[in-house]
């Protein structure tokens, strides 16, 4: 099992996961995602981990919400995050 630990970083879950997935990682059974908030940086903010980031439930649901559609209408099969 290969565990992809995507940084949130600047961005949002729903962006890493495209990004991950135009990059056709997920085609492989063995791949799954994490997503890890640690180091996302929060607005008017520039350090990355100060304070330690999270995830708001909104972003989780639509990160779900847009998981759903796109393993629905591409090649890779359902994964769980």
């Amino acid at each position: 099992m290969v565990v992809l630990d995507t940084q949130i970083g600047k961005s949002n879950p729903v962006q890493q996961v495209k990004r991950i997935l135009d990059k056709g990682y997920l085609k492989y059974d063995n791949v799954a995602v994490a997503l890890d908030p640690e180091f996302h940086v929060r607005q008017g903010r520039e350090t990355p981990g100060r304070p330690i980031g999270t995830l708001r439930a909104e972003q989780s649901t639509r990160f779900s919400r847009c998981w759903t559609i796109m393993s629905g209408s591409t090649s890779f099969r359902a994964k769980r995050f």
